[in-house]
């Protein structure tokens, strides 16, 4: 009776791995994709863990917005997952002094250091306007376009960087001025997947409503 017995909890014990098995690699499967944790949409509560690495900067939660009061050179704040793809980042951006301030797109392998870090960058830059650009280790600027009214410290614009298979694309506005596009970049040997990123560049800056969507949902309201 005994050996009967075994014989016959056996197939449910295989049953029961195979169950496992399958739950186990369909957790997997949706961790691990490309739209798991979107959208997102950063909270800047104090106090709150809210998976944001810092690689320079001094990087603090004020009224709402993700605040940087220091000049480093290439000063980021980094989340989201290594597996997002296709998507659009966004956010109400503002400049403490002369320099550069925006968001990254796909980030990956981001060390501390001006360019450290494989990554899409969309911002504004005194002097010059609209940036669009790729860093590999070095800093490659796509799109430079003159913004209709000059770049100002303490002016709220607001930035959009869509990377969608490998083609890129990013723009910016502020009140009062009409909005600024750039036009369809594309990189053959593009960045397929990464993180997204707060970064600033010879200056402080300021951040706010930044959001991350999958590529083809509805733009966010400004």
């Amino acid at each position: 009776m005994k050996r009967s017995i075994r014989r016959k909890v056996a197939p449910s014990v295989v049953a029961a791995s195979i169950v496992i098995a399958a739950i186990a690699s369909a957790c997997y499967l949706y961790f691990s994709g490309s739209k798991y944790g979107l959208p997102y949409h950063a909270r800047f509560t104090p106090d709150v863990d809210d998976r944001w690495t810092a690689l320079g900067g001094t990087w603090e939660v004020v009224d709402g917005s993700m605040r940087n009061d220091s000049n480093d050179r290439g000063a980021k704040l980094l989340t989201g997952s290594p597996n997002w793809k296709d998507y659009v980042v966004e956010g109400d951006v503002q400049l403490l002094g002369a320099g550069s301030v925006g968001v990254l797109a796909r980030v990956r392998d981001a060390e501390l250091g001006e360019n450290s870090q494989r990554a899409y960058f969309a911002g504004v830059r005194t002097n010059d306007g609209l940036v669009l650009g790729a860093y590999d280790f070095a800093y490659h600027e796509t799109t430079r376009i003159p913004l209709p009214e000059p770049v100002r410290p303490f002016r709220w614009y607001h930035i959009r960087l869509s990377v969608d298979g490998c083609t890129l694309r990013a723009s910016v506005s502020a009140a009062g001025m009409r909005e600024v596009k750039t036009a369809p970049v594309s990189d053959p040997d593009c960045f397929r997947s990464g993180g997204i990123g707060l970064r600033s560049n010879g200056t402080g800056g300021v951040w706010r409503n930044v959001t991350v969507v999958p590529a083809g949902a509805p733009a966010a309201a400004t």
